[in-house]
């Protein structure tokens, strides 16, 4: 296991998820000595709004947040307040879904909207890249791999993905890939420019490996 979804919201911390965490951002004294460190994901708020901020474990150091928008990456009002620098957000309103009477044997189709659902979607992202770096990565050493998965170098990736809108950090991996493959010089963090050379597929693993170093 690589990547841990929690799609839940506490107004306070819970001692036994607690160590979980612990173990699981901190493997260094587990028994288990196969044990890595974990990405983990956590919904940003109960979906209250601004009438509360963000809730545990997702105000935690060392979760990635994870915040709601709309189909078209606005964020929408059930979102927390937060003084995070990065609020990553993806999909997490009007999200069909099935559901089903004790009693019954067919469903009642129904949307559903909340910070829970964007979750699993933003750790969907991550597995994706994680999955496309473990095959296209050519030097793939100890060290490269032991800072992809971290949660610094997911903040990363997915802040060379997001877009800024209206103070959310927007994730949307399609248009990062497109742009790299098609070909341009990509302007990261300020550097010189990473030259892409048009229509490579390449130039992911290039960007990727550059986010990697540099994380």
């Amino acid at each position: 296991m690589d990547i841990i979804n929690l799609s839940l919201a506490l107004q306070g911390e819970h001692s036994d998820i607690e160590e979980a965490i612990r173990e699981a951002l901190d493997p260094t004294n587990v028994s288990d000595t196969r044990a890595t460190r974990k990405i983990i994901f956590a919904a940003a708020g109960n979906n209250r709004g601004g009438n509360s901020s963000q809730c545990w474990p997702a105000s935690r150091n060392g979760i990635i947040a994870v915040y709601a928008t709309d189909g078209l990456g606005m964020p929408v009002n059930i979102n927390p307040s937060s003084t995070d620098d990065d609020r990553f957000a993806t999909l997490g309103s009007g999200i069909p879904y099935t559901s089903y009477e004790d009693d019954k044997s067919f469903g009642i189709e129904e949307y559903i909207s909340g910070t829970s659902f964007a979750t699993p979607i933003a750790a969907g992202i991550a597995a994706n890249v994680l999955e496309y770096a473990r095959n296209h990565i050519r030097d793939l050493n100890e060290d490269r791999k032991k800072r992809l998965y971290s949660a610094n170098c997911t903040r990363a990736i997915f802040k060379a993905m997001s877009q800024d809108i209206q103070n959310f950090d927007y994730v949307q991996p399609w248009t990062f890939w497109k742009d790299r493959i098609q070909g341009r010089v990509w302007d990261y963090r300020g550097s010189e420019g990473v030259d892409c050379p048009p229509r490579d597929p390449e130039n992911i693993s290039r960007a990727l490996e550059h986010i990697i170093s540099g994380s």
